[in-house]
């Protein structure tokens, strides 16, 4: 039997272009969808990656920064007690009684000379520690009597200053 188009060829032209297009349209969409998921997975995996070497980071930055403010505390220590020596042997015993018992959640900023005695500004993470610390200058005769002059409390920090109130 023979077959017979009923439809103008024009048209059936058209029918298989639009096909055609279709085809190449919906080919295209499934490889979009597969490199994007493909890159969604890859830059997943990434991200985590990088997640844990930030973590490691801010680890060993810390570390370092704990152990450059214990060097920097010894380093203006030193410096202070050789000004010291030199001027009054007296004054340098009692600096070096007083540095050798520091507290690591204490760290002093400044330190003055007033008309009682030493004097000291600085910054401490825990009031107790604190406390205790003046008690001990008090007990180990290094300091008559500490009076404090300020205590500030801030959200973790206490910003203090003390001085020896008669020798």
């Amino acid at each position: 039997m023979v077959k017979i188009n009923l439809l103008p060829w024009r048209e059936e032209k058209r029918q298989k272009k639009i096909r055609t297009c279709f085809q190449f349209f919906i080919s295209g969409a499934i490889c979009v969808i597969f490199i994007l998921g493909f890159s969604c997975f890859c830059l997943n995996g990434r991200v985590a990656v990088l997640r844990d070497e930030i973590a490691i980071a801010k680890q060993s930055a810390k570390i370092h920064e704990e152990k450059v403010k214990k060097l920097g505390k010894i380093n203006n220590i030193n410096q202070l007690a050789l000004d010291i020596k030199d001027n009054n042997v007296k004054v340098y015993k009692k600096m070096l009684a007083i540095f050798s018992n520091v507290p690591n959640e204490i760290r002093l900023k400044k330190i003055f000379f007033s008309k009682s005695g030493l004097g000291f500004e600085g910054e401490a993470n825990d009031q107790d520690k604190l406390l205790f610390w003046a008690k001990y200058l008090e007990k180990n005769k290094i300091f008559k009597q500490v009076e404090f002059e300020r205590w500030k409390v801030g959200s973790e920090i206490i910003s203090f200053s003390f001085k020896e109130s008669g020798e």
